[in-house]
């Protein structure tokens, strides 16, 4: 698939409807930062209850996951040329609430188990390590080495294993029939053998998103004010957002239409 194609197909789906589409992500970033520092002004009351503040965790992430569901089910509209409203990401998160989050923990148990694995590994190595050689001032080097290495490699893990699954909320959003075992299904059938590919898609994108840090460190330095590398931070992700989603969008199109059309050919042949 030609990545390039990709994201120039996305910029034509905003041309002329870029207004509407920084709305929508507008709204969605201010009702997430709403809610962040409702919760951080709630946990600074309950510093003495750290059952209470777990709990407000709990609440942020149960209510900030299917608000970004909703953003994705929302652009797929705006992909399709239908009539989106700045708020309608609200409903659709919320009325697929239970959905959400059972295709969410069904890519958690996918993910979970290979790297408690390497934890797993991890650790006992460690231990046989320290219990062999200690731990001193000379080797504590080559056991923070130890350390960072587990770190790149559990991370390695989790994107290996998360990609498959990856477009599970956007098969969710243009097929609210199937059960979340269908979705996680039909994603890893939809990403086989195009996972670096999507990957590399993603990572197209660094470049804007270093430029947009860069803009921040150098206005924070220039005026003395880390307040302004939030103002810029959020401003520049309400400008990247939608070209980065409706690339994505746009890539699961293309490879949803690939497969369906692969599918009716092998089906084809079957009959005959």
């Amino acid at each position: 698939m030609n990545l390039k194609e990709t994201k120039k197909d996305a910029r034509m789906l905003l041309s002329g409807k870029w207004p509407k589409a920084l709305a929508i992500a507008l709204v969605y970033l201010a009702v997430t930062l709403a809610i962040n520092y409702f919760s951080s002004y709630t946990i600074s009351l309950a510093q003495d209850l750290p059952v209470l503040k777990l709990f407000i965790y709990l609440v942020v992430v149960a209510a900030i996951l299917p608000l970004s569901y909703g953003v994705t089910a929302t652009f797929l509209d705006f992909s399709k040329n239908k009539k989106v409203s700045c708020t309608d990401f609200i409903n659709k998160g919320i009325l697929s609430f239970s959905k959400v989050w059972s295709v969410t923990f069904g890519i958690f148990l996918k993910v979970i188990v290979p790297i408690l694995i390497c934890i797993a590994i991890f650790t006992v190595f460690i231990l046989v390590c320290s219990y062999n050689f200690g731990i001193t001032d000379e080797n504590i080097l080559t056991y923070q080495y130890m350390f960072a290495t587990c770190y790149i490699v559990i991370m390695l893990v989790f994107l290996v294993k998360f990609l498959p699954y990856a477009l599970s909320f956007m098969i969710l959003a243009d097929n609210p029939e199937l059960s979340p075992k269908e979705i996680l299904s039909k994603s890893a059938e939809l990403m086989q053998n195009r996972k670096l590919e999507y990957f590399t898609l993603c990572l197209s994108f660094l470049g804007w998103i270093l430029l947009i840090s860069l803009i921040c460190v150098f206005a924070s330095i220039s005026l003395n004010s880390t307040f302004v590398i939030d103002i810029i931070g959020n401003i520049g992700t309400i400008i990247l957002a939608p070209y980065v989603l409706l690339s994505q969008i746009v890539y699961y199109k293309k490879a949803s239409t690939k497969y369906e059309a692969k599918d009716e050919t092998e089906k084809t042949k079957e009959e005959k």
